[in-house]
């Protein structure tokens, strides 16, 4: 199984409408959990902890070299296309783990 891993910015979910489902929404508010805060979509949740509730439970995808700490749950995201199916994904404050590249992605209210 794949799962994508993103680094985000604060207002990254607000900007783009994804609803928080359960926890906490500002992962840049959360640098002192370790291991690393993460928030993760609702299929991720539902594969690694079924009938259970995630926040605060921990997942790594290196054989326990880092571990990840799930402090959120975001509504699922169709990244690659809405005619495409949501995949879990992970979400990490970009303060903590920066990626090599990144989007900008903004909001504008259309007045007329």
């Amino acid at each position: 199984m794949i799962i994508n891993t993103r680094s985000v910015s604060p207002g990254y979910f607000r900007t783009l409408g994804i609803a928080l489902l359960k926890g906490a929404i500002s992962l840049i508010e959360i640098k002192a959990i370790r291991p690393r805060p993460a928030s993760s979509t609702t299929i991720l949740a539902r594969i690694y902890f079924p009938n259970e509730d995630p926040i605060g439970k921990r997942i790594t995808f290196d054989d326990g070299e880092s571990w990840i700490s799930i402090v959120g749950v975001i509504g699922d995201v169709k990244q690659l296309g809405l005619d495409s199916s949501a995949q879990p994904d992970v979400y990490f404050p970009y303060s903590q783990v920066a990626a090599p590249s990144m989007s900008l992605v903004v909001r504008t209210a259309r007045t007329l």
